[in-house]
Order: C-alpha cells, then sequence, then structure tokens
C-alpha cells in the first residue's frame, strides 16, 4: 500500500472512487471545482497496485481570523473504497497528510465532519453559534424595508462584484479571489450537497448594494430554505431573508450567525433560536489560533 500525494494522473480513479463512495445527485467534480481540479496536489492517496482505494481532499485557503489572517487546509470527500473500509487505510491516510500540512507551515486544518475518524486525530468542536428557525416572516419590522429595491445574481459581473465587496468586509471570512468566488457561486457547491436549490439575493439601496445571502431552498418538499452565506448591512440581511421566504413561499429559514452579531441578533429576537456548535471540526496547528472566530463551515461549501 503506497500513502502519497495525489498526482494529475490520479484524478480519475479519483472522481470515480469519491462519486461511487457519496452517490450525489450531482457529481461531485462539479460541485466542488478546486477539489478536483488536477492542479491540486494537497489532496492524498492510498494506492493498492496502481488503484486508488482512498482518498483525503484538501484546498488551502487563507482565512480571516478575528485580527489576523492565517493560512490553513480545508479537508473534505474523504472516503474508502468498499472491500478496503475497516482497515485502518482513511487513518494512516489522514495521519499522511496532516503531518505534511503541518510541516508546510499551515495554522490549522478544517475538516467536513465530525466522526470518529477525526475526533481520534485529535481535532474537536469549534466555535459558537446561534440558529435561527424563522418561520413568521410577516412579523419581521424594519425601518427601512420601503427603501430597499431586491435583485438577484444571474452571472453577471456587476452583482459578483458587489457580492465579493460585502463579502471580503467581513471580520471572519474565507479570502477567495474575485475568481474563486464566481467558480463556488456558479457551481452551487454547498446547495447541491444538501439536494437544495440555489438563490442568490442583493439588496440595495439608492442604488448601492448593501446586503446578499446565498441560500438553498427545497420548495418542492417542505418549503424549507437555510442561508448558507451573507454579508452587509443587518438590515439588509433580514430585509432578504424575510424577501426570500415570503418570494419563494416557503415555511421557514433556518439562519445561522455568530453570537457575535449583536445587530442582527436584535431583529429576530421573536423567532426559535437554538445554540450549536460548527458542523465540521478543526485541528490547530498554531496554539495561538481563536478557534471560536473561525468562520462556520457548512459541511462541504469551504472546498
Amino acid at each position: 500500500m503506497e500513502y502519497r500525494r495525489a498526482r494529475p494522473e490520479d484524478f480519475g480513479q479519483i472522481i470515480t472512487l469519491v462519486n461511487q463512495s457519496f452517490k450525489e445527485e450531482i457529481p461531485m467534480e462539479v460541485s466542488f471545482p478546486f477539489l478536483f481540479h488536477k492542479s491540486n496536489d494537497t489532496s492524498f492517496v492510498a494506492m493498492d497496485n496502481g488503484e486508488c482505494i482512498s482518498f483525503i481532499g484538501g484546498v488551502p485557503y487563507k482565512v480571516r481570523v478575528g485580527t489576523k489572517e492565517e493560512y490553513c487546509i480545508n479537508i473534505g470527500a474523504v472516503c474508502t473504497k468498499e472491500g478496503y473500509r475497516g482497515e485502518g487505510i482513511a487513518d494512516k491516510l489522514l495521519k499522511r497528510a496532516l503531518l505534511d500540512y503541518r510541516s508546510q507551515g499551515l495554522s490549522f486544518a478544517l475538516i467536513s465532519g465530525a466522526g470518529s475518524l477525526y475526533l481520534k486525530n485529535n481535532f474537536t468542536h469549534f466555535g459558537e453559534f446561534l440558529s435561527y428557525e424563522i418561520r413568521d416572516f410577516n412579523s419581521i419590522s424594519l425601518d427601512r424595508e420601503s427603501q430597499y429595491v431586491i435583485s438577484s445574481y444571474k452571472k453577471d459581473m456587476k452583482s459578483l462584484c458587489d457580492i465579493y465587496n460585502l463579502y471580503s468586509k467581513k471580520n471572519n471570512a474565507f479570502l477567495y479571489s474575485l475568481n474563486e468566488m464566481k467558480i463556488l457561486l456558479d457551481a452551487s457547491a454547498a446547495c447541491n450537497v444538501m439536494r437544495m436549490k440555489q438563490r442568490v439575493y442583493l439588496a440595495h439601496v439608492d442604488g448601492r448594494c448593501t446586503a446578499f445571502i446565498v441560500a438553498g431552498i427545497k420548495k418542492q418538499e417542505d418549503g424549507a430554505g437555510r442561508v448558507i452565506e451573507a454579508a452587509g448591512s443587518p438590515e439588509g440581511i433580514i430585509y432578504l431573508i424575510k424577501a426570500l421566504g415570503l418570494m419563494e413561499g416557503l415555511n421557514k429559514v433556518d439562519f445561522i450567525t455568530s453570537k457575535a452579531d449583536i445587530e442582527i441578533q436584535k431583529y429576530l429576537d421573536k423567532h426559535e433560536v437554538s445554540e450549536i456548535n460548527n458542523e465540521g471540526t478543526y485541528l490547530p496547528f498554531n496554539t495561538d489560533i481563536e478557534r471560536e472566530e473561525i468562520p462556520y463551515t457548512l459541511n462541504l461549501n469551504f472546498v
């Protein structure tokens, strides 16, 4: 058994293995273009006589954590071929990958899950967030509601730049380039995994974009929506959540925000809320990282 970095010629086998393992409606390489690009040499494979039988996907990012900017590795699409499972192959491969990431000077690793494989390799839960379940959209009262004009992202450059400008000002965020953001938005990555339809709405006041949300909806099933990303003025974000629920005819919208977002919480005091941790887990290589300030990572939306 050989444990090593992925090579360009491996990705045909990798894509086949991952799609057989996860069985998503939309192929994984479509939803996560960075992870499965042939230039990605920060992923790892276990090879048995030339056959890829286990995979750990890794994508490096620069992330703003509070007042600092750090480099991290985001791990996802971890899988092992049926027939090889239960032999500790993924554990050995993960240890090999983490050793490499640590030696490269990265600050921490994020992983899209909290399974026993990750916990026994010292990954831990992090971050404290508030999860709102918003149902009565008409109960949301906004002072400037009549001033807002709403638009949707239609893969146009003007909307993309507005979204990028607002997102790049967030205190805690993955620092995508403009092109990376376009690729991720156009791929609908998180929505594909959750089997939702993506919606991207922008709020404007006097011709200036003040907020945006990226959301997924399951209109035909349970009438549910979920905000995946949001940035801009608190009132503008809440306006867009209200508009999403009403325009799409949803029964509810789930919205996760940091405990530090006091201004947003003021608008949602009448709605059901619970405290949650991040869906993913993390492993610090640099003990100075303030884990509570790491951005919320929703399953695979960061890869």
